[in-house]
């Protein structure tokens, strides 16, 4: 075992820099690998801060695209877009690459490939070592890549984070082929491509969003979180800074709850911070009418909940048992992870729809279940092995 060498660079954070870097990369050959750093921790939203790119034939970059994102988009997009990138976790990258404008045309994911592979723990530092034999120092994974200039051994991490990304993918590929994975892992990158690509912008958040805010069953209670998000999620957006940084969700869910009285008692809880004052919020909630008061949402989950499903249609959740463990077994004999076989929420979606919904009269047969499948996003891959066991067990 190696440690990694290390790995020339250059960072760039001008138009200039951006059309030197831009052009290197045009003359090298082959896949591009690519990773991005953000700061969702310390910054507003999940955008990159950095993005760093290499490919054969071309040297390493790293590239600072703020207050420059439209000039970026422009000057790589035309390189990089509709090629054949390799990434690391993409379900993570690909959206913020795609809020900058670019989008690959194939890809390979070299942490999904190692999770197909049957390795439970398939981080870049384990599959560089497992695939490459080289050793990554890890450790700065969540730093604030949004500071200017990003000290040396930062950047030094980040470049290594795409020097082995050819040689890994490579590896990955053959082992999957050893194992007649490599059509499922090529199905599964495609279907990455398809969905992240198509998030040009960051969606909306509201306050109904907000994780915990199901836990309140007062009015009173709601309106406080209310105000108690949209201020800060003002205050979050106009200095460029975490929400979370701000208010906790969970100390912002145990003051909606609890209403403290005073001032004093608002700043003991754990998770208010001196950048944001919940006081006046909740002052402001306070002297609301009632008459304004947020409804409740009833819950209309689809599919229900664990405990409704439990109590209320019991043989259909006995169905769903029954389809998981069918399914566990069938994780631990091909070594693929349950939830990458089929997503644990399309399959009770699929179970419910089947066993209670409009289509549980029918009579259900592989083919028939295959097409329904595949109507809720499933790949053929996914399709082939589980659509036997659901009929199976309707």
């Amino acid at each position: 075992m190696k440690y990694a060498d290390h790995v020339d660079y250059e960072l760039v954070d001008s138009l200039e820099g951006f059309k030197r870097a831009a052009s290197a990369l045009s003359r090298g050959s082959g896949r591009f690998a690519l990773d991005t750093e953000r700061a969702s921790s310390f910054r507003y939203d999940d955008r990159a801060f950095l993005v760093q790119v290499t490919r054969p034939g071309a040297p390493t970059f790293l590239i600072a695209p703020e207050g420059l994102r439209e000039e970026f988009a422009d000057v790589f997009a035309p390189v990089l877009n509709d090629e054949a990138w390799i990434l690391h976790a993409a379900g993570e990258d690909i959206p913020s690459l795609s809020w900058l404008g670019l989008k690959p045309g194939e890809l390979f994911d070299t942490e999904l490939a190692g999770r197909l592979g049957g390795f439970r723990r398939p981080n870049l530092a384990a599959m560089v070592e497992e695939f490459v034999g080289v050793h990554l120092e890890k450790g700065h994974g969540r730093e604030d890549w949004s500071q200017s200039p990003l000290p040396q051994e930062w950047a030094e991490y980040a470049a290594l984070d795409v020097a082995y990304l050819e040689e890994l993918a490579t590896a990955e590929a053959e082992f999957l082929a050893n194992q007649n994975k490599l059509s499922i892992a090529e199905q599964e990158f495609a279907y990455l491509v398809s969905t992240g690509s198509a998030q040009s912008e960051q969606r909306q958040r509201t306050w109904r969003d907000l994780k915990g805010i199901k836990s309140i069953r007062s009015r009173a209670s709601l309106n406080v979180a209310k105000h108690l998000w949209e201020d800060r999620e003002y205050i979050a957006r106009v200095t460029d800074t975490s929400p979370g940084a701000l208010l906790s969700n969970r100390a912002l869910i145990e003051i909606a709850k609890e209403m403290p009285s005073s001032k004093r008692s608002v700043h003991r809880i754990r998770g208010v911070s001196r950048k944001f004052d919940p006081w006046d919020s909740l002052v402001q909630a306070r002297e609301d009418s009632p008459a304004v008061y947020p409804l409740i949402e009833r819950e209309h989950s689809y599919p229900p909940g664990k405990s409704y499903w439990e109590r209320e249609h019991p043989d259909s959740w006995q169905v769903l048992q029954q389809i998981r463990a069918d399914v566990l077994d069938l994780s631990e004999d091909i070594e693929i992870p349950v939830e990458n076989i089929l997503a644990p929420k399309l399959l009770s979606e699929t179970v419910w729809e089947t066993t209670n919904g409009s289509s549980q009269s029918a009579s259900w047969t592989t083919h028939r279940m295959a097409s329904l499948l595949g109507e809720k996003g499933a790949r053929e891959w996914q399709i082939q092995l589980t659509a036997p066991i659901i009929v199976g067990q309707l």
